[in-house]
């Protein structure tokens, strides 16, 4: 693979773990009454994809991205179902 591939699939992982750690931000600023439960399932679903996006491109969180997106997409549909 190129660097610039290796770069942009850096960078998916980089936002898929940002946006893995949204609700703990939100909760943290108590912006949680103002968002609903499909605005967490939609911020996790776009986790998933990028963090799918930087294991295809092999980024050097290839390995724990994925795991951890679809981790925190499971825990957040628990938290919203209960």
């Amino acid at each position: 693979m190129s660097k610039e591939s290796k770069t942009v699939g850096d960078g998916a992982a980089y936002v898929s773990l940002a946006c893995c750690r949204f609700p703990w931000f939100a909760a943290g600023f108590r912006l949680l009454p103002k968002l609903t439960g499909f605005y967490f399932f939609q911020i996790m679903g776009v986790a998933v994809l990028f963090a799918i996006a930087s294991a295809f491109l092999q980024s050097r969180l290839w390995t724990f991205a994925p795991p951890f997106a679809v981790l925190m997409f499971f825990f957040v549909r628990y938290v919203m179902t209960t």
